[in-house]
């Protein structure tokens, strides 16, 4: 029996299957409601906490608590193993773990927690697609989204580990379009816009922390979204909707009607922005 409440291998009816990585708060949990709620079956998957089984039960009888580490290969394997079974293949992946732990002069950062922290942003974003896209390609089709951050395009000191996992998923989600062109698999970045999150909440408490970002946290509460939009757009994308965009970061709050008809100007943009001729 799963957490799933269903024999493994026996499969429920109705909506896609998704698995959305760092769902056990914040923005992913956020996402992982809204795709719920639109009537699909979502994978939580997280560390194993308190937390991801209190999502789970939140979200009720469409959702899947799966523990793992997505920096660890054996893991991920594992976890995607578990929700094939319980759940069916994976036709959208929506990675949204992440951390900020570390913060202040790289030079002084911790090298092993440096690296940990982009391995969680970059190596999860690519050991969950290496083991979701196989089965995407063979059924030819599948959505992968990977969340990205502000500071993936712009120099603001003092988290290093941060902006280099997000930038290295722009980066992934490029190349990865490349690769799938011709197939019937899309990728995406999505940006969810300003949200105040646990994770933002924590650092925003850490006084050490707070001595290389002073600043951070201090803007009112009310400049501060909800996952909601995030959430709104995941949908859509699941739908179909964005499909014209794959290559593409997205923002939660884009007009997607608008922006279809301008997707390879959009594109072209994009490569010049990131300075690629």
């Amino acid at each position: 029996m799963s957490a799933y409440g269903l024999v493994m291998g026996e499969q429920p009816s109705g909506g896609q299957v998704a698995l959305v990585s760092g769902a056990s708060r914040g923005i992913g949990l956020g996402i992982a409601r809204a795709l719920t709620r639109a009537g699909h079956r979502v994978a939580l998957v997280a560390r194993p906490s308190e937390a991801l089984q209190r999502a789970a039960t939140e979200l009720g009888e469409r959702a899947l608590a799966v523990s793992a580490d997505v920096a660890d290969p054996a893991q991920v394997t594992k976890a995607v193993a578990e929700v094939e079974a319980a759940l069916g293949p994976v036709a959208m992946l929506v990675h949204s773990a992440g951390s900020a732990d570390v913060v202040g002069p790289l030079w002084e950062a911790d090298p092993d927690a440096w690296w940990n922290e982009v391995a969680v942003h970059l190596r999860g974003a690519m050991l969950l697609t290496h083991a979701c896209l196989p089965s995407m390609l063979a059924r030819r089709g599948g959505r992968l989204v990977l969340l990205y951050g502000n500071l993936g395009d712009r120099d603001q000191p003092w988290c290093s580990a941060y902006a280099a996992g997000k930038a290295g998923l722009l980066r992934l989600a490029g190349q990865l379009h490349a690769e799938l062109d011709g197939t019937d698999v899309r990728v995406f970045t999505l940006h969810p816009g300003l949200v105040w999150t646990p994770m933002t909440a924590a650092l925003a408490r850490d006084s050490e922390k707070r001595r290389w970002l002073p600043n951070f946290g201090q803007r009112p509460r009310e400049d501060y979204g909800t996952t909601e939009p995030a959430g709104e757009m995941i949908v859509r994308i699941a739908s179909g909707e964005a499909d014209p965009l794959s290559g593409l970061l997205l923002g939660a709050w884009d007009d997607l009607s608008e922006l279809r008809g301008q997707a390879d100007q959009l594109r072209a943009e994009q490569r010049r922005t990131l300075r690629v001729m």
